[in-house]
């Protein structure tokens, strides 16, 4: 009996581990598309700007609101750059989630490369514009239906 009950935990903890590996993968995938970025975000980045010798610090803090369907609006940002402080508010902006939790944002003709948490809590970016070396975070601050 105890050899019976043995050899039945033991093909069911098989059967349990080769459904765990089976469906793993799965569950860890990310599932992201446009509607997880929805809601107003506080977003601030550094870094530098320029080139050659001309090269500077760069702060940036902005307040962004993603609409969950690729638009949105810069609804303020405020920039220090060498000493430079600029304000711009009401900016549009586009952007694309692909299904991995990555994406792009174009505001300004600035473009960004993006990682966004599955649950669309915080954006990760990075500037891909020449002569801009700039990465930031987004922090969810509402959201909205």
């Amino acid at each position: 009996m105890t050899r019976l009950l043995s050899s039945l935990s033991s093909r069911n903890l098989l059967v349990v581990g080769a459904l765990t590996m089976a469906l793993a993968p799965q569950a860890l995938r990310a599932q992201c598309s446009n509607a997880t970025l929805k809601g107003t975000y506080v977003v601030s980045e550094s870094g530098m700007v320029g080139t050659g010798p001309a090269f500077g610090p760069i702060v940036v803090l902005a307040l962004v609101t993603f609409n969950g369907d690729g638009t949105g609006t810069v609804v303020s940002v405020t920039r220090t750059a060498a000493g430079q402080t600029t304000t711009s508010s009401n900016v549009p902006l586009t952007f694309a989630v692909n299904p991995d939790c990555t994406g792009s944002e174009t505001a300004a003709g600035g473009t960004f490369n993006l990682v966004i948490t599955p649950d669309g809590s915080t954006i990760n970016l990075i500037a891909m514009s020449a002569g801009v070396t700039l990465q930031g975070t987004g922090i969810r601050r509402t959201t909205f239906n």
